[in-house]
């Protein structure tokens, strides 16, 4: 692939791609081309020349990947006198390891070794055969969820046949990198709360006080009593109705319900301790409750807060990768705030929370 047509593909992927959400995926296969320079030791007398490959890989975490490359070159020596120009062949298996996984901007380490072969050059029908090892490093942009744009930077160490005698090459290169499969990970957002056993669960709200029904009552009517004498029928007047009376109950006067929390709470940053994390929000926090999840194993940290939408409604990631811990996501929910530890373990390490005067912070406890 010509230069120009990787320029072209380039800026036709940047264009017409809608940016999604982006980060290397655990368990996916990636497939990357590349075009770019390829400078000899100055040993080989060769001229510096265009470089073309491409990359197969497998993440196998959010952190660690494996990666083959095979890439070409055409050699033409520095020498007139040499009439037969050469190429170059390289094959290698590499490890990677991605700095910030999570993020659209991915620096990465490279580290590796492989296989050689130069035709055809310094005026012999001969080839030659090398053992190869490299390391360098690159960069990754996430366009879209699944395509990245790509650069690398290689030096190559080329053993002539004993371990002392070696040449020294460099290879730069750009182009694209697609990633297929592979899992992300959860927002916050879309936890879904499954109490591990002996976790904390949410205080129960009291159940509302009904309005006594309105008893009714009503007074009988009197009956009448007819006196009749013996002698002479006499005949009763009709009885004067006597009113019913209903009993009257007024409804209760509704009372607003206060709210548990009065002010809101924002987080500031999460701080990377020695022994622990320290969580930074605006204000004290006055009102917090934790319980633990499963599948991932996580701790949820609920603060308080009188507003459901914090932090610009972002949700906020932390790469931690320490004490257990490999990343803190913090999120909204409606009256609070969730602070998801996740942890890559199948037990949650022990811990403790303590108030401080600037949020929270979370102590683990080293193990004996």
């Amino acid at each position: 692939m010509k230069m120009k047509t990787m320029l072209l593909a380039l800026f036709l992927t940047t264009c017409i791609t809608t940016p999604l959400l982006a980060e290397v995926r655990e368990g996916a296969f990636t497939f990357s081309i590349s075009e770019g320079g390829y400078t000899f030791d100055t040993k080989q007398d060769v001229k510096t020349n265009f470089s073309s490959g491409v990359k197969l890989g497998y993440n196998l975490t959010a952190d660690w990947g494996l990666e083959s490359s095979f890439s070409y070159v055409e050699m033409e020596s520095k020498n007139s006198q040499v009439d037969k120009d050469g190429e170059l062949y390289n094959l290698s298996g590499n490890i990677l390891y991605h700095f910030l996984p999570e993020n659209r901007f991915v620096p990465f380490f490279t580290l590796g070794g492989g296989w050689s072969r130069n035709t055809h050059h310094f005026g012999s029908d001969d080839d030659n055969e090398n053992a190869t090892l490299n390391y360098g490093a690159g960069v990754k942009y996430f366009v879209s969820d699944a395509v990245a744009l790509r650069a690398d930077f290689r030096n190559i160490y080329s053993y002539t046949g004993d371990s002392t005698t070696y040449w020294s090459n460099y290879e730069y290169t750009a182009g694209l990198s697609f990633q297929f499969g592979g899992t992300k990970s959860p927002p916050v957002a879309a936890v879904a709360e499954k109490p591990v056993k002996g976790a904390i669960a949410p205080a129960e709200e009291a159940p509302k006080k009904q309005p006594a029904e309105p008893a009714a009552s009503a007074a009988k009517v009197a009956q009448p009593v007819v006196s009749q004498p013996v002698a002479e029928p006499v005949v009763a007047e009709p009885a004067k109705p006597v009113p019913v009376l209903a009993a009257v109950t007024s409804a209760p006067t509704p009372v607003a319900e206060k709210p548990e929390c009065d002010k809101s709470i924002a987080v500031l940053d999460v701080m990377i301790l020695e022994d622990g994390l320290e969580i930074i929000t605006d204000s004290p926090v006055d009102i917090f409750r934790t319980f633990g999840l499963s599948d991932p194993t996580r701790l949820a940290i609920d603060i308080c807060t009188s507003t459901h939408v914090t932090n610009g409604g972002r949700t906020l990631r932390y790469s931690v990768n320490k004490m257990g811990i490999s990343t803190v996501r913090v999120g909204n929910h409606p009256g609070k705030l969730r602070i998801a530890l996740d942890s890559p373990h199948a037990k949650f390490p022990p811990y403790k929370i303590i108030k401080t005067k600037s949020g929270l912070k979370v102590i683990f406890k080293k193990k004996k």
